[in-house]
């Protein structure tokens, strides 16, 4: 999975769907995040306040997050950027959360293995 990174501030963010990222999220739209996934399966735009608590929610940077952090003036960077920039990596974030899976690798047995069995 590639990182979503996004820059407010002159700052680099990473957005990781954590547990508690999603479940804010959830808290704060009162949607579930599959319900937003649906959205984004059939193009429909993502709500501005829900772009703007993903990344406010998600977002994670070297060090410490900046003083000026915070919902409100996460959303006042994204209306000066402008919103389209920011549907994609939204999209993009709910989608690796609704589609993460385990990475979990499970070993083959060596043939030399299944033989000592029989």
């Amino acid at each position: 999975m590639s990182d979503i990174k996004v820059t407010l501030r002159d700052k680099d963010f990473v957005l990781v769907p954590t547990f508690e990222a999603l479940e804010r999220l959830e808290a704060a739209s009162n949607r579930s995040v599959f319900d937003m996934f649906n959205d984004v399966l059939n193009a429909k735009p993502i709500k501005l306040g829900e772009v703007v608590s993903i990344i406010a929610y998600s977002a994670q940077t070297m060090g410490a997050m900046p003083d000026w952090w915070s919902r409100s003036a996460v959303g006042e960077e994204v209306m000066k950027q402008g919103i389209h920039a920011f549907y994609g990596l939204t999209a993009k974030w709910i989608t690796t959360a609704c589609m993460a899976a385990p990475e979990t690798k499970l070993a083959k047995a060596k043939e030399s293995d299944a033989e000592k069995k029989d």
